[in-house]
């Protein structure tokens, strides 16, 4: 969140806790800075462009509000060093350390030792997926004294450009980092990897959007999730829309409880490719006749009909179609 008045309406609108933008010793703004990417986000600047001096008034606003505030710190260890303890003096209640894409599986080691020093509050420490064994950075974090994990922050650069062929974005390139839905599956899979290797508590992040991506990161082993692009898309009301969507998956899947959930399938994870194919099974009483399975089988398979049939003998067993399916009547 960009400041105090953003913490306080996602306070008012649902959120559990609050996590503020990155801040760092030398904010360096460009313009424009953010563009819109199908129902994604480009954003030129992983950065506040507030000082530290000017977050330790946000926060302290913002903590009136009686949630949990974490301060997000970036991206060197000489910005953890000068920023984390006026943020918590300011009164935050942890702190989350994100990482700069060039950082070695040694300069991490040496960063999360030197975090660990002058920070008395939870620490956490934000992966991306530049760093190339996600495993083994869990692990120095755990191993030096880490709280917890974020996973993952946003993926990139990419660039996005005009109909004239301008830039959309007025950083150097035209470069941006990508978050929202377009990174969900890239942010899945680095918390399977992460989960599956170290016993910290895990936050999922990058491109949840409703109530189900909520239960798929809490079910790939997260304890929470932040929300940050779909709130600047749709608003802070998304906050509590997406806790009703989570009850409301969570009471049609029979869990009673979020730690009930937690973990279900990273459990379910192949261990080794499936290599029969396998043809999908209809169910005729949940079939609506919407006719997407027709649309998007690409061999002619699904036969067209009030209730479609399968052709067996033409199915390649590819799972687009379960996949298309809204209501659930095709399964594997």
């Amino acid at each position: 969140m960009y400041d105090a008045s953003a913490l306080l309406a996602a306070a008012e609108n649902g959120a559990g806790g609050l996590v503020t933008n990155t801040i760092t010793r030398n904010p360096s703004p460009c313009y424009p800075y953010l563009c819109k990417v199908r129902d994604s986000i480009l954003s030129a600047t992983l950065s506040s462009f507030l000082r530290a001096e000017a977050w330790v008034q946000e926060i302290a606003q913002a903590k009136k509000v009686g949630l949990p505030l974490i301060a997000s710190v970036g991206f060197t260890l000489d910005d953890v060093r000068e920023i984390a303890p006026m943020v918590v003096e300011a009164g935050a209640d942890a702190v989350e350390v994100s990482v700069a894409r060039s950082t070695t599986l040694s300069e991490f080691r040496e960063m999360v030792s030197g975090a660990r020093k002058v920070v008395p509050k939870p620490l956490f420490f934000k992966l991306n997926t530049n760093m190339v064994n996600l495993r083994e950075f869990a692990q120095a974090a755990q191993q030096g004294g880490a709280d917890g994990l974020t996973v993952i922050d946003a993926a990139g650069p990419g660039i996005s450009i005009r109909e004239d062929g301008f830039s959309m974005l007025g950083s150097a390139g035209g470069e941006g980092w990508l978050s929202g839905p377009s990174i969900k599956p890239l942010a899945l899979r680095a918390l399977a990897e992460v989960c599956s290797s170290v016993s910290l508590p895990v936050l999922g992040a990058g491109g949840i959007s409703d109530g189900r991506d909520a239960a798929e990161f809490i079910m790939m082993g997260a304890w929470a999730v932040e929300v940050n692009s779909a709130s600047i898309l749709r608003g802070p009301k998304v906050y509590g829309q997406l806790i009703r969507e989570l009850l409301q998956f969570m009471q049609m899947r029979g869990y009673e409880s979020v730690e009930e959930m937690r973990g279900t399938a990273l459990r379910h994870l192949p261990k080794t490719p499936f290599t029969s194919l396998k043809v999908p099974e209809l169910l005729p009483s949940r079939c609506t006749g919407c006719g997407l399975c027709v649309r998007f089988c690409l061999y002619g398979a699904v036969k067209p009909g009030r209730v479609p049939k399968l052709e067996a003998s033409r199915c390649r067993g590819c799972g687009l179609c379960v996949s298309v399916c809204p209501a659930g009547a095709l399964r594997l």
